[in-house]
């Protein structure tokens, strides 16, 4: 059978952080749900090219996906395995940012068939992550991570930067020390 992955840009975020290179907008969310319409419209164009394939991976990245509204994401899943040969046992995937996740989100998520999530962490350093303009802080994190291990969401990967601003080594070796102690299945770095 031939695989086929998806990838949908959601490029809504509440910041722009100085190292990204997305094409993204901030402050914008008047647009998200237009986007979103657009996007379930594209999703059917694209899939009548498509109807020999099997979908084994979905990625939900931006942006920042979980700064927008659960429901419509749920609604592009809907639309998605409505017009897609979905396998049963796809890898679902979605980005996320520390202060845009809480536990009835990643519930939610989990219902929704989402099985993997992606945490843009970057630093724990709050001067590094304020420098580079990320919108969450250390302790955002932290509680984002305890809330994916309370919901046992099982496959989660952390994202980090190496030679921030303000960054030392050690400052880094702490940081994945710490998250290690969450035990994400994936580090990127």
């Amino acid at each position: 059978t031939k695989s086929l992955g998806l990838y949908l840009h959601i490029p809504f975020c509440k910041t722009i952080c100085v190292y990204c290179a997305f094409s993204v907008f901030a402050n914008k969310n008047n647009y998200i749900d237009k986007y979103i319409e657009t996007l379930c419209q594209e999703i059917i164009q694209r899939s009548k090219k498509f109807k020999a394939y099997f979908v084994d991976t979905i990625y939900i990245g931006g942006g920042t996906p979980s700064l927008i509204d659960a429901m419509l994401i749920e609604k592009l899943l809907i639309k998605i395995k409505k017009t897609f040969k979905v396998k049963p046992d796809a890898e679902i995937s979605i980005e996320c940012n520390p202060e845009s996740l809480d536990l009835k989100k990643i519930k939610f998520y989990q219902k929704i068939g989402i099985n993997r999530i992606s945490l843009g962490v970057q630093s724990l350093n709050d001067k590094t992550l304020w420098k580079i303009a990320r919108p969450h802080n250390s302790k955002q994190t932290i509680k984002a991570l305890e809330q994916l291990n309370l919901a046992k969401f099982k496959n989660f990967g952390c994202d980090i930067i190496m030679g921030l601003p303000y960054q030392t080594f050690q400052e880094f070796k702490t940081d994945i020390k710490t998250l290690l102690k969450y035990n994400p299945t994936h580090l990127s770095a």
